[in-house]
């Protein structure tokens, strides 16, 4: 059950545009509803990532200690934007695999 990520081509319809989505946005909302369905385990652990980066941007602007010259939630903003950035690249990699793999890609995910 190899499931690849979406890639639309060229729409009938001429009220869209070519690669058959009406906006980036649009384009981004789709991706992370295929995302979720090829591979959940991976995408929910993504969005604890995208949860813990608002609350660390969040806290930037209350916060105004400094470690090493850098404030000190610039560190978990990062470390939360890289294991976001990991993980749903992992899950769209992943998903390219074949019907034989995905007992394999199930325990990868969820280790």
């Amino acid at each position: 059950m190899s499931a690849t990520l979406p890639l639309k081509t060229a729409s009938t319809s001429t009220s869209q545009p070519a690669n058959g989505f009406s906006s980036p946005v649009a384009f981004v909302a789709d991706w992370l509803r295929v995302l979720h369905r090829v591979n959940p385990v991976l995408s929910w652990a993504g969005w604890g990532h995208v949860a813990l980066l608002v609350l660390a941007l969040a806290l930037l602007p209350l916060d105004q200690r400094v470690v090493t010259g850098h404030l000190v939630w610039i560190k978990p903003a990062k470390f939360a934007l890289s294991g976001l950035l990991y993980l749903w690249t992992l899950a769209w990699l992943l998903a390219d695999l074949p019907a034989a793999a995905q007992k394999s890609v199930r325990r990868i995910s969820w280790g």
